[in-house]
């Protein structure tokens, strides 16, 4: 019996301005499923009755999707979780919980599936932990952290306190990371699952460049490598990590940009191919991907290319599960922009637009049927 496959695209959206996003059109989370061969995007619907489901995470079996509410202080964010649709890919929901601080910004999963973490922007916590309980129902939060330490960063506007922008645990399961904008650090934390907490590991803490912002991360699908995007200087660092200590050591900070531009920019997104022989970085101002080549052996980059995203503000993109496209969410331009990926070269291809209210968190998974 043939085994038919489907790709599902979840896009998280504003669907209420806030200070920096005045113009939100978003209804909740979007769906639509991808064609495997064109690279086009159908519509198959919209999950209503979510404020602001700015970030999204799914679980590595694919059942349950929990998506994050960014709302401005004084209020405090929740996270909702729900169950995916075998068949479709429709979304129920289950249960909401208390993100324990304002402005979420970054929801994650364990590699166990037994917990989700979170990253608030305006801290109070700074970062949090609920466990996933059956049926994946979210519980309350059993451990928060605030980073409290003095911010040394160049950027006053950007860098006056902590501000946690994501939190990824580690391939091993063993320590979770946390980007900390305001900080200019990466926290490091081990994971004690058994006690449902996590444990500081000041002393593996990483200092980055002043001023420079670290927004997000991505780990190298087979070395110890860990790519931090940063945001407020538009530079990629290569990082060394030590999967039993936590350790990172940097070993190369690369540029975001062509030598020729001097305009604004923020770095956004990064994502590694699936081989872990590229790397992608989205660029907000610029409105392109940066396209890395990976070296195999130290795990260091080489800038090859910029494509445009055809659209302004990319906030987000995703590689879809069989690595032959890339798919980008234009957040002020209200569109998808699917890429067709050179598999050999690592170059992008346009191949389709698909209109989208405020794209700013895109996630796929492939259905089985």
């Amino acid at each position: 019996m043939k085994v038919t496959q489907k790709f599902i695209l979840y896009v998280g959206t504003y669907t209420h301005a806030i200070s920096h996003v005045p113009q939100s059109k978003g209804g909740g989370i979007h769906q639509f499923q991808l064609n495997q061969v064109s690279g086009e995007l159908t519509a198959l619907g919209v999950t209503q009755g979510i404020e602001n489901p700015s970030f999204v995470a799914i679980d590595h079996q694919q059942k349950y999707l929990y998506a994050s509410t960014e709302k401005e202080p004084p209020v405090t964010g929740t996270v909702t979780a729900y169950a995916i649709d075998s068949a479709s890919g429709a979304l129920t929901e289950l249960n909401t919980q208390s993100s324990v601080g304002r402005t979420t910004a970054y929801v994650s999963i364990s590699a166990t599936d037994g917990y989700l973490f979170v990253a608030n922007y305006m801290a109070q916590p700074s970062i949090a932990m609920l466990p996933i309980i059956q049926d994946g129902h979210l519980a309350s939060a059993s451990d928060n952290h605030q980073h409290t330490e003095t911010p040394n960063g160049t950027v006053p506007s950007r860098q006056d306190s902590s501000h946690a922008h994501s939190i990824i645990p580690s391939p091993n399961n063993r320590f979770v990371l946390v980007c900390d904008l305001g900080l200019d650090k990466i926290m490091v934390y081990q994971l004690d699952e058994e006690n449902e907490r996590l444990i500081p590991q000041t002393e593996q803490h990483f200092d980055a460049q002043a001023g420079s912002g670290p927004r997000h991360i991505a780990f190298h699908p087979t070395q110890d490598i860990v790519y931090l995007a940063n945001e407020l200087n538009s530079t990629v660092a290569v990082l060394t990590f030590d999967p039993s200590s936590g350790q990172l050591s940097l070993s190369q900070t690369i540029t975001t940009l062509p030598a020729s531009y001097a305009d604004g920019n923020w770095v956004s997104d990064i994502h590694t191919s699936d081989d872990g022989r590229f790397v992608y970085v989205a660029n907000r101002g610029h409105n392109s991907i940066a396209i890395y080549a990976v070296d195999q052996h130290s795990g260091e980059l080489t800038l090859i290319g910029h494509e445009s995203t055809d659209g302004n503000t990319p906030r987000s993109f995703v590689i879809d599960p069989s690595g032959q496209f890339l798919l980008v969410g234009n957040q002020d331009s209200h569109n998808i922009i699917s890429f067709k990926i050179n598999t050999t070269t690592g170059l992008l291809k346009k191949v389709a637009t698909t209109e989208c209210p405020t794209p700013v968190c895109l996630k796929m998974i492939r259905l089985d049927s």
